[in-house]
């Protein structure tokens, strides 16, 4: 069975033996997740954590809990979970499309059972379920530790108390307050929660749900998608919101704010609030940008954006000191080409500079492709991003002083530099570069984003598919960075 080698009519014997006997179901389960374990012990010693890796750890357990010396193991387990849930649930699997509630639910039927219980307390110590039992639809009231749930679609839910959630169908919940984490394989897709003012429907993913009251939520998406549907307000008026990998969105009275959930950035400005020509945008370590000339537009790729012509508006981001002068450092933001009779073929997008002082740097546009300068080094891409569509630009520094340019979401060979970077110069400025206005960009720019430190691969792809919120039609494959060459 492990190995995949039963006969047709050894399974379908399976899987009547596991729909027809709850004792039988424990069995498996538990000989599963050892099994798990087992090949885990094997195989931690040859496959290294990534200690990078901006998706928080799963928090999906198995039934047991044992000692594992890698963070990678919880979801493994999960989806060790995953598969032996699948056996026993193939005749209970709802439809795909059962996304709407139903007018009469059958409280007779088991719809999940309960899997890990660890150091859960019940609300109600006579009817706690216990640790393997068949669930019906029902409330769950978790007041402290963490309850894990497998419905019968397969869809895994670990429960964080304090919380209470109400198991609604064979692949449909109820999180009226608390915390889940929520697990969902392709079998389960269109997995379904509700709360108080909204709806979460599962594309394949895996997701956080956290209900503070009746007028406050929140979503954060880890993996794959989920399509969020808001009950009343202006939010429910805007209609649905798909939400990708790193992505969260926050629900306060009828709000809906879309916000970066993976990313731990330095600095970032979104240019969507703008006061008399100043940012009401602030850090610890930045004052407000202010505009010069440039222009709020509501045309952004999320919110609005700063329109600049070309003819030396600019932005003034309001400090000297935008990325460490020494060591590694992350620059980001979108921007969106604009066609005028005096475009010059090379155009400033960001620069710290007047003259050619030692620490100088620009992101710029050389004869329509990505171009950066930093000291006495300077290099091009072979990627043209002049066409008017909105695309996701960057460079980044790691500590042996190699550069690298991002573009779309793909890494791009830079060289090398150890220069230092700005220092006691001159101001960033967006748009443009002092005393050189010939130069300056036509276009829109939106989220600048910096880093005191190299982003990993995957933050720069949270960046790049959190920050585009146009419909996700496309490949969803982008959450396994491509390093291509210059020649690619």
């Amino acid at each position: 069975m492990l190995d995949d080698e039963l006969a047709p009519a050894q399974w379908a014997q399976l899987d009547a033996m596991l729909s027809s006997d709850a004792a039988a179901r424990r069995a498996y389960i538990e000989h599963m997740a050892l099994h798990a374990d087992l090949v885990i012990s094997t195989q931690v010693a040859v496959e290294p954590a990534e200690a990078d890796d901006v998706a928080p750890a799963a928090t999906l357990e198995g039934v047991r809990r044992w000692r594992r010396p890698r963070a990678m193991v919880g979801g493994f387990l999960a989806g060790m979970v995953l598969l032996a849930a699948a056996l026993w649930s193939m005749r209970a699997a709802p439809s795909q499309k059962s996304a709407a509630p139903r007018a009469v639910r059958d409280t007779t039927a088991s719809v999940a059972m309960l899997t890990d219980a660890q150091d859960a307390v019940f609300s109600e110590s006579g009817s706690a379920p216990a640790l393997g039992s068949a669930l019906k639809p029902g409330v769950i009231e978790l007041a402290s530790g963490r309850a894990q749930v497998m419905f019968n679609s397969t869809a895994v839910v670990d429960l964080v108390g304090p919380c209470s959630f109400e198991l609604d169908g064979p692949n449909r919940g109820v999180l009226h307050s608390g915390k889940l984490h929520a697990l969902v394989g392709e079998r389960a897709r269109g997995f379904t929660v509700t709360g108080p003012g909204l709806t979460v429907i599962d594309l394949g993913t895996r997701f956080e749900l956290d209900v503070h009251d009746a007028m406050h939520a929140e979503v954060n998406v880890i993996e794959g998608k989920v399509l969020f549907r808001a009950e009343y307000g202006e939010a429910a008026q805007r209609g649905p919101v798909t939400l990708v990998a790193g992505q969260a969105l926050s629900l306060a009275a009828g709000q809906v704010t879309v916000r970066l959930a993976a990313v731990r950035a330095d600095g970032i400005w979104t240019f969507d609030h703008f006061d008399k020509g100043t940012s009401a945008e602030m850090t610890e370590r930045f004052g407000p940008a202010m505009l010069q000339g440039a222009t709020a537009d509501p045309r952004g790729v999320s919110g609005q954006a700063v329109a600049f012509d070309g003819r030396g508006n600019r932005v003034d981001l309001n400090t000297t000191r935008l990325v460490p002068e020494r060591g590694p450092f992350g620059m980001f933001m979108w921007m969106r080409t604009e066609r005028g009779p005096d475009d010059q073929p090379f155009q400033y997008l960001i620069s710290n500079y007047v003259s050619s002082h030692p620490g100088r740097f620009a992101l710029a546009m050389r004869d329509g492709r990505f171009a950066a300068f930093c000291g006495g080094w300077q290099e091009s891409t072979r990627v043209a991003i002049n066409d008017g569509q909105w695309h996701h630009v960057g460079l980044t520094r790691d500590d042996h002083g190699t550069m690298t340019f991002w573009i779309d979401g793909r890494a791009h060979h830079g060289g090398k530099c150890d220069d230092p970077v700005g220092g006691d110069g001159d101001a960033w400025l967006l748009g443009g570069r002092a005393m050189d206005q010939e130069r300056s960009f036509h276009g829109l720019i939106d989220q600048l984003v910096v880093f005191d430190r190299e982003p990993t691969p995957r933050e720069v792809q949270a960046l790049y598919r959190n920050l585009d919120l146009r419909p996700t039609s496309g490949s969803d494959d982008a959450s396994q960075s491509t390093f291509q060459s210059e020649g690619d």
